[in-house]
């Protein structure tokens, strides 16, 4: 029988009656004010069967063989299972304007372009600022990753914060010190969930309803992990993407090893738990939000049966996990209706007491809200989910609308049309069968485009062609300087500037390359419109 010390006694009485104090706090505050509190977890890069959670019922394929989640799993039981969610964009940056701002990618227009993610949003509501507008006294929270995106989070409305911080930040402790993140805290998961769970603790201390928004590093590259978590996966059995290499010293290269990915993934998951435990001590688990999800598909390994992967809208670049869980939610409920990220701030407005008279001008989204408490649809301003992502290598559009998903390659003037009820893996387009149900999600998808004044695929070229222009010549001058330069380290920057000239230059290439291929499709006839004339062969 162990013997338990006074001290060690009297901690554990502490913190027995702080959490007693603390719900006792919440009581109070749930006679005085019924707004409650709302939490979105943003991971990154998560893809839609990257946890153990299997997302679609009677799909064995759309959960991990071999990833654990119990916290999510946890979720699930507690909560609602979408399994027709969407990042807004393919990409991180548009995500997080879209999620923070209730529009589309293509209505802000930042779609993922190398320079449209360095637009300023200020004069945009935020979630923060959407609640702050319902009742004053919520207070707001960002911690983690923000993105590339102006204003800072500051500036967006949010109480505390630690800044307008990018992928850098999860592997490196600060732009001045460049050393790793420490071993026993990859990709800052459990820093940023300290920060999370003090932030809640305090509202909860100040008798004030709050909205945390708790955006993780994990699990986008550098892939990194716990010691001990990789090691437990070594001893599990190897699931499907497991590979003999994964088991060899030395292991597979960098972002390459299975169970390092695996290993991040717990870790993360681990970050969750911290969150719905703090959550229970707290004693205001009963009157808080939770909502889990990704910023776009994933890219590590595949994202079978889903086809393609960031950077596309195939359905693996842009269907990512979404569980919720909070008062009113049926336990182990599911949901088939298709959302989006953009739903989130109507969503929350509408669990903050608002209505749509509170909504900000000109959202996309609608609120959840109705799904969450099997009272009715989702209600947005106009009929489907809007895709529009015109730049990266593969430059394309799509419409969700029902069980149908159509979708055009701006390349090649490609039209796909799947049923994705049938076909999840989108193996078999359904233009030539069924040409009117093509013809109409394309009528709806551009007239979209054409009202938002969407970004134009050539125009997107042709600017980053002219970047990459002066960019070079930039270099190509301080190039000369370093040749006549004494600088002692003259051999090692001229070193530098060739690699740096190479990529400037191949990437160059690519773009007037694809910048030609586009043009000459249009003189051929096949795209008559652009992204935003309308329908093809209509009139303007």
């Amino acid at each position: 029988m162990s013997t338990v010390s006074r001290r060690s006694f009297l901690m554990s009485l502490g913190i027995g009656m702080a959490a007693m104090k603390f719900s006792e706090a919440r009581a109070s505050v749930k006679d005085q004010n019924a707004k409650p509190n709302i939490i979105l977890i943003l991971t990154d890069d998560q893809g839609w069967t990257n946890t153990s959670v299997p997302m679609m019922a009677g799909v064995p394929e759309s959960r991990s063989d071999f990833y654990r989640t119990p916290a999510l799993e946890s979720m699930a039981a507690k909560g609602m299972i979408f399994s027709n969610a969407y990042s807004p964009a393919p990409v991180c940056t548009p995500t997080r304007c879209s999620i923070q701002f209730g529009k589309t990618p293509a209505k802000l227009k930042n779609t993922g372009h190398y320079n449209s993610a360095r637009k300023d949003f200020t004069n945009e509501v935020s979630i923060a600022q959407a609640l702050k507008r319902i009742d004053p006294t919520y207070a707001t929270a960002h911690f983690g990753k923000w993105g590339g995106q102006r204003p800072a989070p500051e500036g967006a409305g949010y109480d505390a914060t630690d800044g307008r911080l990018n992928n850098y930040h999860g592997d490196f402790r600060s732009l001045e010190d460049t050393r790793p993140v420490p071993r026993d805290n990859p990709k800052r998961i459990f820093s940023i969930t300290d920060h999370a769970c003090a932030f809640m603790e305090e509202q909860v201390q100040a008798n004030r309803p709050f909205y945390l928004q708790l955006s993780h590093y994990a699990v986008h590259s550098q892939h990194k992990a716990r010691q001990e978590t990789i090691e437990k996966y070594k001893l599990l059995p190897p699931g499907q993407l497991c590979t003999p290499e994964d088991y060899q010293d030395p292991p597979p290269g960098v972002n390459e090893w299975t169970l390092e990915f695996a290993a991040m993934v717990e870790d993360l998951d681990t970050g969750v738990r911290m969150v719905l435990d703090k959550l229970e001590t707290l004693g205001i688990a009963n009157t808080t939000y939770v909502f889990f999800t990704s910023d776009n598909g994933g890219i590590f390994k595949g994202n079978a049966p889903l086809r393609g992967q960031k950077t596309q809208l195939w359905e693996g670049g842009v269907r990512v996990p979404l569980i919720v869980c909070g008062p009113g939610i049926e336990p182990s409920s599911r949901c088939d209706e298709p959302v989006a990220g953009w739903d989130f701030l109507p969503t929350f407005v509408d669990l903050a007491g608002g209505n749509t008279s509170d909504f900000p001008k000109g959202l996309d989204g609608g609120s959840l809200r109705p799904l969450l408490q099997g009272t009715g649809e989702v209600q947005r301003p106009h009929e489907g989910l809007m895709f529009h992502f015109p730049s990266y290598d593969c430059p394309q559009s799509a419409i969700r609308l029902g069980e149908y998903k159509f979708l055009i390659d701006w390349e090649t003037e490609e039209g796909y049309l799947f049923n994705l009820a049938e076909d999840l893996g989108e193996s078999r387009n359904l233009v030539t069968e069924l040409p009117e149900k093509a013809a109409e999600l394309r009528r709806k998808l551009m007239g979209y485009l054409a009202e938002v004044g969407a970004e134009k695929p050539e125009d997107l070229h042709l600017e980053r062609i002219q970047e990459l222009t002066a960019q070079k010549q930039r270099l190509n001058i301080e190039r000369r300087e370093v040749l006549y330069s004494d600088d002692p380290a003259a051999r090692d920057k001229w070193r530098d500037s060739q690699y740096r000239l190479r990529f400037i230059e191949d990437t160059l290439a690519h773009e007037q390359e694809r910048l030609v291929r586009i043009n000459a499709l249009r003189k051929q006839g096949r795209i008559k419109q652009s992204a935003t004339g309308g329908d093809r062969g209509g009139k303007k």
